[in-house]
């Protein structure tokens, strides 16, 4: 090959590399973790898709949807590094996948669809861009449970501490006032009275919930709603659930959902809830406290370098530790 011709192809090579750096840019940098531009939008989009799941909302998103999302980057980014964070002390203490973990979860997932058509798309449909993104999901979710759950079993959390943290925060731990009830909700005022007929003459309020209730949730488990403080229902069936002689069955009650018989097993007056009752969850509440403490000290010493320009368009590239 000449000389000349040689050097052409040299240079074409480094131009073609060139362009796809600049196409596809690091953007973090993590102690020498390298994650490009490509490789943080594929995750932002994905917490976007689980956010729009989570919150219900209709897809696909419009255009004001995606801007209102957009303004969650910046929270996201700092999960994401923390994420990281963790990943980065998973590896540094010597965590490690077992052999077939990734593929026996991924078939496992695989096994809730009908066929991989349905399977596909149901990947697509949760924001995952390739089955490698998922299988890296996997991978770094164990990781993750692992090294977190082993950190926070090593935090020993004696009791004169969650004695302590019970009896400075007092107002944690107020309860108040409750009524536990059950209730048949139905579409009209008949309907109502003949039911409530139909208590009065020794019909079970569980078993009359189950078969007329339109209420779902609470129909499938005999009319139960457990208890709820006061202003937790509409105002007129809270106003029947705090004022109803207790074991009783109430007159048809009209909201906007139609027309609740109601019955009240108790009431609860307001309180603090007793130390023992809590105990346990103070303990955990403070392990976790500490646990993100420590990884928030380990995030802080660690080199991270961020290019706010490429991710939000910001004048400058920022460097923190």
């Amino acid at each position: 090959m000449k000389p000349f011709l040689l050097l052409q192809v040299i240079l074409i090579s480094l131009s073609f590399a060139f362009a796809q750096d600049t196409a596809n840019p690091v953007v973090i940098d993590i102690d020498g973790q390298e994650i490009t531009k490509t490789d943080f939008d594929e995750r932002f989009s994905f917490f976007i898709s689980d956010m729009a799941a989570k919150q219900n909302m209709q897809l696909p998103l419009t255009e004001e949807a995606k801007a209102a999302l957009e303004e969650l980057k910046p929270a996201f980014l700092e999960q994401f590094l923390t994420e990281q964070v963790v990943l980065k002390l998973a590896k540094e203490r010597g965590y490690e996948l077992p052999e077939g973990y990734v593929d026996a979860q991924l078939q496992n997932l695989k096994d809730q669809f009908d066929d991989e058509e349905s399977y596909q798309q149901g990947i697509i449909d949760a924001g995952i861009p390739s089955e490698d993104f998922l299988k890296n999901l996997i991978k770094e979710a164990y990781l993750s449970s692992q090294v977190v759950t082993q950190m926070r079993d090593d935090l020993e959390i004696p009791d004169w501490r969650v004695e302590l943290y019970y009896a400075t925060h007092a107002d944690e731990f107020k309860s108040p006032e409750q009524a536990c009830a059950r209730h048949i909700l139905v579409e009209t005022e008949e309907e109502a009275l003949d039911i409530i007929k139909q208590l009065k003459d020794g019909a079970g309020f569980s078993e009359m919930a189950k078969e007329h209730s339109l209420d779902p949730g609470s129909g499938s488990r005999g009319g139960d709603l457990g208890c709820f403080p006061r202003g937790a229902m509409v105002p007129s069936f809270n106003d029947a659930a705090f004022s109803l002689e207790l074991n009783t069955v109430s007159e048809p009650i009209k909201s906007q959902f139609g027309y609740h018989i109601i019955s009240v097993s108790e009431r609860k007056e307001a309180g603090t809830i007793d130390f023992d009752q809590v105990k346990e969850q103070v303990r955990e509440k403070l392990r976790n406290d500490i646990l993100l403490k420590i990884i928030k000290t380990y995030q802080d010493v660690t080199p991270i370098t961020v290019n706010e320009e490429l991710l939000f368009g910001a004048k400058d590239a920022t460097e923190g530790n």
